[in-house]
C-alpha cells in the first residue's frame, strides 16, 4: 500500500480538526467554569450533576419546610400557652367562688370576667400564621370555632417533609386542643 500526498494531506486536516476541536471545547470549559456543558461531554457526569441538583433542591425544600413548621409549632405552643393561664385564672374564680364566702355580688363579678376569659380563648382559639388558622386542621382558610364555639375545622394533621420520607406533623386539630 502506497501513502499519497493526498491521504497524508486527509490526515493532516484531520488532526488539526481534531485538535481545533479540542482546543474549543478546552475554552469552553474555561470561559463557562464548567466541566460538562451539555450531555453528549459526558454522560454519565451529566446525569450526576441532575442528580446533584435535584439533591441540592430536595434541602432546599427541606430546609424550608423544617422554618415553615418552626413557625407553626412555635405560634402553637404559644397560643396554647396563653390559653393554659386563661383555664388555669378560670378555675381559680370557680374555686374562689365556690366557697361560702363568696356573695351573689363576687359570683357576678366572677361570672363577667370568665366569659371575657371564655372570648379571650375564642381568640386564641383562632390564631392564625399569616392567613392561616393553626388549629382548623385541613381547613386552615376557615376559623376553627364559630361563635357559639362549635369546631367548624377538621381533624386534618398537616405534615412537613424534613428529610427524605421523613415527616412532621406541625398543627394540632382545634377539638383536640379545645373544649369551647
Amino acid at each position: 500500500m502506497r501513502v499519497t500526498n493526498k491521504m497524508m494531506t486527509d490526515q493532516a486536516v484531520y488532526n488539526i480538526s481534531k485538535s481545533l476541536q479540542r482546543v474549543t471545547d478546552l475554552q469552553e470549559k474555561i470561559s463557562s467554569g464548567k466541566n460538562i456543558n451539555r450531555p453528549s461531554d459526558d454522560p454519565a457526569g451529566m446525569a450526576r450533576a441532575i442528580n446533584y441538583r435535584s439533591s441540592l433542591s430536595s434541602f432546599d425544600q427541606y430546609e424550608r419546610n423544617i422554618r415553615s413548621g418552626k413557625s407553626w409549632v412555635s405560634m402553637t405552643e404559644t397560643a396554647l400557652a396563653h390559653a393554659n393561664e386563661i383555664v388555669t385564672r378560670a378555675r381559680e374564680i370557680a374555686l374562689a367562688q365556690s366557697t361560702a364566702t363568696a356573695s351573689r355580688e363576687t359570683r357576678q363579678i366572677g361570672l363577667k370576667e370568665v366569659e371575657t376569659l371564655i372570648d379571650q380563648l375564642h381568640q386564641i382559639a383562632s390564631t392564625q400564621l399569616g392567613e392561616r388558622y393553626i388549629f382548623s386542621g385541613f381547613k386552615t382558610d376557615q376559623s376553627p370555632f364559630d361563635a357559639s364555639g362549635t369546631y367548624q375545622g377538621d381533624e386534618g394533621e398537616i405534615k412537613l417533609e424534613v428529610s427524605k420520607n421523613d415527616y412532621i406533623t406541625v398543627n394540632l386539630p382545634g377539638n383536640k386542643a379545645f373544649s369551647l
